[in-house]
């Protein structure tokens, strides 16, 4: 295995420290990337490669797919392609309507649709 041949511990002439800092660092890097790291930066609650297709994995796979859809609606808007960004944020909220981000972004796309922009803006409460 690589990490066997990059430990620092390898190294046993005490001449060669130069080759031996090397070895920490890229030993370090290797760690880093380990599926063990991977775990213990991941957020407390998920696991990563946790359970099957459904369980945690299915979880964080709808959490994701939430969040790309609601920034590709972000993306569209911001575009001026307010439909499209508006259905997808119609998507996003029928995933999860819990998010009041989402009813943000909706709220927002759908001023931006409306052909009396000044007419609406005149009639909205007031704000505290």
């Amino acid at each position: 295995m690589l990490a066997k041949e990059l430990h620092p511990d390898t190294v046993t002439d005490t001449t060669l420290t130069d080759l031996k800092e090397v070895k920490e660092r890229l030993f370090a890097r290797i760690n880093e990337a380990s599926p063990g790291a991977r775990r213990r930066q991941a957020p407390q609650g998920i696991r990563v490669g946790a359970g099957r297709e459904g369980g945690e994995r299915g979880r964080v796979a709808d959490l994701r797919l939430r969040r790309r859809t609601s920034q590709k609606a972000e993306i569209f808007i911001k575009a001026r392609k307010y439909q499209e960004g508006l259905d997808l944020l119609e998507q996003a909220i029928q995933m999860n309507a819990e998010e009041a981000e989402f009813y943000a972004w909706r709220g927002y796309a759908r001023f931006l649709l409306s052909k009396d922009r000044k007419q609406r803006s005149r009639s909205a409460p007031p704000t505290a």
